[in-house]
């Protein structure tokens, strides 16, 4: 029941919570550029968000959701983009990701694809070694392809 409720909730927040503008057609020529730069930095920050997974955690199938919010306006809105990741656990140290959704703007329909793959190694499954592949399809003025290489080591707690 807690499942399918925090689903629900989720399910509206991202029909009614949803505002970006990725046009460039708003701005003179001799604003073009820096607005181009803004929007694209933006929206590659977005889609290079990956999937952090605890390496004690024994779950085989990872969803993670929520918001990525930037809080300055760009073309005169505050931008909330849903972010939706999914994982799942192939082995004990290979994990699988990927990110396959879609959403309605006022003008435009922007679908995220992407995959990736996480592996684990190391003495005591300390270090991570993360890769993502992502694009935004669907956008009128520009495509984004991001691609993500992170290597994260995990410190253990000492009482």
């Amino acid at each position: 029941m807690k499942t399918q409720l925090v689903f629900i909730c989720f399910s509206i927040s991202i029909l009614f919570c949803q505002s970006a503008n990725f046009r460039y057609n708003i701005y003179d020529d001799s604003e073009i550029y820096n607005s181009a730069v803004n929007i694209s930095r933006i929206s590659s920050l977005w889609i290079s968000d990956q999937l952090s997974i605890d390496q004690n955690d024994s779950q085989r199938l990872i969803v993670k959701f929520g918001y990525s919010i930037y809080p300055k306006d760009i073309n005169n809105m505050t931008w909330r983009l849903p972010d939706f990741l999914l994982g799942i656990r192939a082995s004990n140290n290979l994990i699988l990701s990927g990110r396959f959704y879609g959403f309605h703007l006022d003008k435009d329909a922007p679908q995220i694809i992407g995959s990736g793959l996480q592996y684990v190694f190391g003495q005591n499954d300390l270090w991570v070694v993360s890769f993502q592949k992502t694009a935004i399809n669907g956008l009128n003025d520009f495509r984004l392809v991001s691609s993500t290489f992170n290597i994260e080591r995990c410190f253990e707690k000492i009482n």
